[in-house]
């Protein structure tokens, strides 16, 4: 028995003895990793630019739960855990070195052209003999050795190879190596490292403690900013203020498709304030061909001013421009927090005809818009400027006249917008930075063009929660816009890393609330970049049975987003056809005169264009089943073929024809009765444009002799016109938007090409280069007249340039005849071209001059051709004497 006893005790003492003995290194372990973690407190720079943490076995090869493998531009980070593998030094000492370690990695910036990591090794006893061996790098003095001296009373060391190079230098300090390839880096660290920013950190979180491989981030915001300033060209090109929405570090997962997650959990900066978070149900204003979208709830009115002042220093260049324009024009910013909706999107889009495309703020509004037209009334009054505005379809659209007004109103997050252009769609206000980014967003979501028709971004509502905040990237489509605002030498880097960059389709980050927010990653989720090679195999959709005889209409209905067509057919009758057949129908008495147009000519948001037959005109106003037709009274001697419409005054608009004839239309009665005056008597290239001056409609009239003429509706010319231009010319010419200001485009056949002013001053004139006498040159706008290429051409061979007169490809050895080009931008920023003989066959081109099609088209009026990003696919529409077809190209 006492036998018994005496064993019992010895395992009790033997299993306690084990117990302590686990606890003491346990609590060894512990302290050690919180003493390293403490001490880098003091070592970590202020300047750092972001802070990684983790304890995933980075040597090993990657799996498909590794982080660091697989995120951008850090899976570079698995270099500096083989720094040691070529110095000479024992491979059994380095190859276990990292194993079971929680490592830092901070990535610091060597002045503004480059980013360079410091690694953060914590040591332990078993690492004796490596860094006894290391050491002994110093006593040697040739190969590759070891030269130290001290800063700040700290040893520096430095390994340089036989040449004298150095290859690496770190510090030694308790149980951390602190080493990096760059020994200005290290230096830093000694001379100015205040410990201001790491001290906030929450070094060696409970997540990395844990055994499963785990990794944190830590954003330095105020280095981020401070550092983008520094990198980019412009103010607010990507927008470092960015930093303002994000916590301090992120804890990140990754699952086995590949997709990375980051999640915080602790007090996150809202941007207007403590909205309530809501559901992301916007899609259907944000267009295919947008990059990127960031989205805010809004829910309380009164919050977002004083959020906005919190972004906007006080002394900063952004606070006095925005206190001068509220003095000088009148402008209550408050009055405007007062009227906004439920929501606030911004939107930087492939959009626009730069490479860079454009910016898109879309509001949803109260009566907002009648705060932006008093704003654009107060600044050209106070600036004695002329007030833009022009009928776009549907739609009017003003220019506000003022420069960077959403960074005024909503934080410096808003800049890029050296204009405004806005309108209304649906119950929001849409401001875009130019007139032809905005024409395109109209376009974009008139024909349903739009994140809720894709199936592919409708699949990001699964990883979208209600939220605060929301920033949604399509990264390769984002890449052109971030380019555009770096320095010469972050477009280099940018470049060399784009692969690595675009292993990720889309980046979602969202803030739920104060206390949530979550960064998603996505691999292969939505937001795949479009080719630009082509099937070319033309192939046919869809063939509808419908005579034509009128020059067909293609239009979108606002109910269904469905694409179709106004048409005449044989026996006079208008038919309105969509997918598969005629869905309305009205019996006109005579065959139509000219194309049917879009107007705005009652006080109503359904659509409604204008027709025109030898004796009557009609209002077609949209409704459920088709239109509502309304007829004019009869008339004779009018020729309404082509015509331009000026609509300036509340009852009546002014139709010019290409004679320069003028007659008023009555809103109400639809009579038609010429003006009492009329412009001087010629024949006019057409279409005819219009636009408005200080709220005045003038047309723009050019006669082939080259007679330049804006006049009003009473046939009088704007002061500094007629203008006299050289040459013979054959097209009309065309208004061309620039940093909102309009500009007057106008080519000779023999290739003097115009660049006019709306005051008749000649801006540019410049003669282009013409080969020999036999060659001619056209301009060549879009149906839309949102941009423009050229035509150069002899008949037989044909060359297209663009707007700055580059030559983008020719054409040799072509059949004999009239060259025209049909010039065609798709919503996705690609550019197509339909040539002809001036007959029914176009070829399609891209704009290198690649074939689009392995045949050609045959169309009896000029083909629709517009552009699926949900497809994938160019869709195109043509017509015959009986039928109207559908075809599509697949882009690979």
């Amino acid at each position: 028995m006492l036998l018994e006893n005496t064993m019992l005790n010895m395992k009790k003492a033997s299993l306690f003895l084990s117990a302590f003995l686990v606890g003491i290194v346990g609590y060894l372990f512990y302290s050690n990793s919180k003493t390293s973690d403490a001490m880098m407190n003091t070592f970590i720079s202020d300047n750092t630019l972001v802070l990684i943490e983790t304890n995933e076995a980075i040597q090993a090869s990657e799996t498909d739960t590794s982080v660091l493998h697989k995120l951008p531009l850090f899976a570079d980070l698995i270099n500096e855990v083989k720094r040691f593998d070529n110095l000479g030094l024992n491979q059994e000492l380095t190859t276990h070195l990292f194993e079971g370690k929680k490592l830092f990695f901070a990535i610091l910036p060597l002045g503004k052209e480059q980013i360079q990591p410091v690694t953060y090794l914590p040591l332990s006893p078993k690492d004796d003999a490596f860094l006894e061996e290391l050491l002994s790098l110093k006593t040697k003095v040739t190969g590759t050795r070891i030269i130290s001296h001290t800063t700040e009373g700290e040893q520096i060391s430095e390994v340089i190879n036989p040449q004298g190079k150095i290859i690496l230098s770190f510090i030694i300090k308790d149980k951390l190596l602190i080493y990096s390839t760059s020994s200005i880096l290290i230096e830093d660290l000694l001379l100015h490292s205040q410990g201001k920013w790491s001290k906030e950190l929450a070094l060696g979180n409970t997540a990395t403690n844990q055994d499963n491989g785990s990794t944190v981030i830590y954003w330095n915001k105020e280095a981020i900013t401070h550092f983008a300033k520094l990198v980019l060209e412009k103010e607010g090109g990507a927008n470092p203020y960015l930093m303002t929405i994000l916590p301090n570090y992120h804890f990140w997962s990754a699952n086995k498709n590949g997709d990375l997650t980051g999640t915080n959990n602790t007090t996150t900066n809202l941007f207007f304030g403590k909205q309530e978070a809501q559901p992301l149900n916007c899609l259907a204003f944000i267009p295919n061909a947008t990059g990127s979208l960031s989205h805010w709830a809004i829910s309380d009115n009164s919050l977002i001013e004083d959020a906005v002042n919190d972004q906007i220093p006080a002394k900063s260049g952004l606070r006095n421009i925005k206190t001068k324009a509220s003095a000088e024009f009148d402008i209550d910013f408050s009055d405007i927090y007062e009227n906004i909706g439920k929501e606030i999107m911004l939107c930087h889009t492939t959009l626009g005809n730069t490479d860079t495309g454009g910016q898109v703020l879309v509001i949803q509004q109260t009566t907002l818009i009648e705060k932006l037209d008093e704003i654009s009334k107060n600044i050209a009054e106070n600036s004695n400027a002329s007030v833009f505005s022009m009928q776009y379809g549907n739609f009017l659209v003003h220019r506000l006249g003022l420069k960077e007004f959403p960074a005024m109103a909503f934080g410096p997050y808003f800049f890029g917008f050296q204009e405004s252009f806005y309108t209304t769609y649906k119950d929001h206000v849409v401001i875009a930075n130019n007139l032809q980014t905005l024409q395109d967003y109209l376009q974009a979501v008139s024909k349903n063009d739009v994140w809720s028709s894709s199936v592919k971004y409708q699949a990001l509502l699964k990883y979208c929660k209600a939220a605060n905040t929301t920033l949604i990237c399509d990264i390769p489509k984002a890449i052109p816009f971030l380019n555009s605002s770096l320095n010469n030498r972050w477009k280099t880097i940018l470049s060399s890393v784009k692969d690595e960059v675009n292993a990720f389709s889309t980046l979602v980050y969202q803030v739920e609330n104060e206390h949530h927010s979550e960064i998603n990653l996505l691999k292969n989720g939505v937001g795949t970049s479009s080719s630009s090679k082509y099937s070319n195999k033309l192939v046919k959709l869809a063939s509808i049975e419908q005579a034509v005889s009128s020059i067909p209409f293609y239009l979108y209905n606002p109910s269904t987003k469905k694409a179709e067509v106004l048409v005449q057919g044989t026996t006079n009758k208008l038919y309105l056809v969509g997918e598969k057949s005629s869905t309305w129908s009205y019996q006109l008495p005579d065959k139509l005169v000219g194309v049917i147009k879009p107007i705005k000519l009652i006080k109503s948001d359904a659509q409604q264009f204008l027709a025109a037959t030898a004796t009557q005109v009609y209002l077609l106003i949209r409704t459920e089943k088709g239109f509502e037709v309304k007829e004019s009274p009869s008339f004779s001697s009018i020729n309404l073929t082509e015509y331009g419409i000026l609509d300036d005054s509340n009852t009546a608009l002014t139709l010019l024809t290409k004679t320069g004839q003028a007659y008023r239309l009555d809103k109400a009665t639809l009579r038609l009765t010429k003006a009492s005056s009329s412009a001087t008597l010629s024949t006019y290239l057409t279409p005819i444009s219009t636009l408005l001056i200080n709220s005045k409609g003038y047309a723009l009239l050019l006669d082939p002799n080259g007679k330049l003429s804006l006049v009003n509706a009473a046939g009088q010319a704007i002061q500094g016109f007629p203008v006299r231009l050289k040459g013979i010319y054959k097209q009309a010419p065309i208004l061309e938007e620039n940093n909102g200001t309009l500009f007057i485009r106008v080519l000779s056949e023999q290739g003097q090409l115009y660049k006019i002013a709306t005051d008749g001053r000649i801006v540019d004139e410049q003669q282009l280069f013409r080969p020999n006498n036999e060659e001619k040159f056209s301009i060549c706008p879009t149906d839309k007249q949102n941009d423009w290429v050229i035509l150069r051409s002899d008949g037989k061979n044909c060359s297209i340039l663009d707007k700055n007169t580059n030559e983008l490809f020719s054409l040799s050895n072509l059949p004999y005849g009239n060259k025209q080009i049909q010039f065609y931008r798709l919503g996705n920023s690609l550019r197509c071209f339909a040539l002809s003989n001036g007959w029914t066959t176009y070829h399609l081109y891209d704009e290198k001059g690649n074939s689009l099609s392995d045949k050609p088209l045959v169309s009896t009026s000029r083909p629709s051709i517009t552009y699926s990003e949900s497809y994938n696919k160019i869709l195109i529409n043509t017509t015959s004497a009986t039928s109207i077809d559908t075809w599509s190209i697949k882009l690979k």
